[in-house]
């Protein structure tokens, strides 16, 4: 889906896309090893806008 631009289970060009934390306030570390102990990784997410496919 992300280089693409197409949401393979809809077919759907449009996409939203948002940047959020792998870390939650109090929840674990998603991509543990991946940074730097004072910084939080960032994950990319992709949802199609007709389907809700992610």
């Amino acid at each position: 889906m992300k280089r693409s631009q197409q949401c393979p289970e809809y077919g759907s060009r449009g996409i939203y896309t948002s940047q959020i934390a792998a870390r939650g306030g109090y929840g674990p570390d998603l991509l543990p090893g991946a940074h730097p102990w004072y910084r939080t990784g960032k994950l990319d997410v992709y949802v199609c806008e007709k389907c809700g496919f992610y």
